[in-house]
Formats: structure tokens, sequence, C-alpha cells
């Protein structure tokens, strides 16, 4: 029996991921600086430090968002987590393969008329289920848009306040 190990659990790498982030936007200035000052370039340019820490800065709120949609989804709504992750495992497509992709069984002679309609019948019912599954996949996947949009507006407002 081959020896399995536990899925690793996603909350660390996603904190990691915004460290690495926020590590990136306050060590590339200085990092620059250094950069320029040790070769003699030329500060003035078609690219300056604060233009090139826009990147920076976008990467933490694309990391900090997705960490703060991600972690209400999948503690809130543990169910539809569940499903989105089977489905996109493969299960959104389990027993309907052969039946979508039409693969017919061999005719014989005196019936081939019927097995004709019953293979287009059960493709039409194969078709129907599977977009009933896709259906419930966009709906799990909708509090997850929602956390989405709701943690970019809160970064993105948290970042453009101006103190008095």
């Amino acid at each position: 029996m081959p020896i399995t190990h536990p899925p690793a659990s996603r909350g660390p790498r996603i904190l990691l991921m915004v460290a690495l982030a926020a590590a990136v936007f306050f060590l590339a200035p200085p990092a620059l600086r250094q950069f320029t000052a040790y070769f003699h370039l030329p500060l003035a340019g078609s690219f300056d430090l604060g233009t090139l820490n826009v990147p920076v800065l976008a990467a933490v709120q694309f990391f900090a968002a997705v960490s703060m949609a991600y972690v209400p989804w999948r503690f809130l709504f543990p169910g539809l987590y569940g499903y989105v992750r089977d489905c996109m495992e493969g299960k959104l497509f389990e027993n309907l393969t052969a039946d979508l992709l039409g693969q017919l069984p061999a005719p014989t002679e005196w019936n081939t008329q019927a097995q004709t309609q019953i293979s287009a019948e059960r493709r039409r019912i194969s078709q129907f289920q599977f977009t009933i599954r896709c259906v419930r996949f966009l709906f799990s996947l909708l509090p997850f848009f929602v956390f989405l949009v709701l943690a970019t507006s809160m970064v993105s407002s948290s970042l453009t306040v101006v103190p008095h």
C-alpha cells in the first residue's frame, strides 16, 4: 500500500505569498536605489523608482484581495468550497464523457434506428446533466466572486486613503 500524505493546507501558502509581496514592495525601492548608484545610472528617465514600484503595489493588492476573499469563502461555505474542489479535480465530467462524446454502441442490423434514437436521447440527457453541473459550479463560485469584489474595494480604498 503506498504511503499517502494529507493534503497541505493552503492557508500558510497564501500568507507566504502576501508576506513575499509585502517584502518585495518595501525592499524594492532601496534595492533599486543601490542598483542605480552602484552602476552610475541616471535616475532621470522614462522609469522612475515610483513607476517601478507600481507593479509591486499591484501584486500586494492582488494577493491581499485574493487571500481576503479565499479565507471567508473557504470557512463560511465549506460545502460550496468542497464542490468546487471536486469539480476542479475532474468530477464535473464524471460518468458523462462516453455519452457526451457520442460513442455509440455497435449497431445491429435489425435495430439500428432504435439504437440511434436511444443513443441520441442518452446524449441529450448527458448534455442536460452537464449543464446542471456547470451551473452548480458557477453558483458555488458566486460567494467567492462576491468576497473578491468586496476585498478588492476594501484594499483599494485602504491604499488610497490620504491622511489630513
